[in-house]
Order: structure tokens, then sequence, then C-alpha cells
């Protein structure tokens, strides 16, 4: 559970531009990690997310790590909250499937 008024504040410095210009910080991730992303805000774990990506849970965790480090997240409720959020977002706007293949295809040519 993540209280109201932190909620709050966490996805509204996600519409904030940043001090690198990048208004949405998700931009900050390499494809695999905004895959991750992706999937945590889906609802899966972090063994569920490396069944599907084909990677051991060791890996996806030390994603969902550099992605709290690059988001500035501290817990991992927060890191569950903002890529719900995302999800949710990109889904409304109907780019969630375009930027979800643009991620698996970036990660499949690395």
């Amino acid at each position: 559970f993540v209280p109201p008024a932190t909620r709050d504040r966490l996805l509204g410095s996600a519409s904030r531009p940043h001090r690198d210009g990048i208004t949405d910080p998700v931009m900050k991730l390499s494809p695999r990690e905004t895959q991750v992303f992706q999937l945590i805000g889906q609802g899966l774990s972090t063994d569920q997310a490396a069944i599907e990506l084909e990677l051991s849970p060791k890996t996806v965790h030390t994603h969902r790590q550099h992605i709290m480090d690059k988001l500035g997240l501290l817990t991992s409720s927060q890191l569950v909250v903002h890529a719900a959020s995302w999800v949710k977002h990109r889904s409304l706007n109907g780019s969630h499937a375009h930027a979800a293949s643009e991620a698996a295809n970036d990660a499949s040519a690395a």
C-alpha cells in the first residue's frame, strides 16, 4: 500500500521536466529495462518477468534495481505504483503496444 500523498507526489513528478530536459523519465531506461518496467506495471513478479523474458530472476532483479536508481525510487512499492501508472497512461494514449514492440525490437537487436 502506498499512501495517497506519496502516490500523488510520485505521479506528479513523473510529468514534470527534469534537469536533462527529458519529460518522461522512463526514456532514461535501456530497452531491456523498459521491458522489465512494463512487465512490472502489468503486475508480473520478478520470477514471472524472468520467465516471460527468458532471463534469470537475478538478472530481472538487477534490472529492477537499475530502474529504481534511474527513476529515483526508493522502494519496490514505489516501483510498482510508478510502473502501473506508466502502463495505464501508455495504454490510454494508444501507444502501449507500440512502446512494447519498440522495446522488444531494441532488446533483441542488442
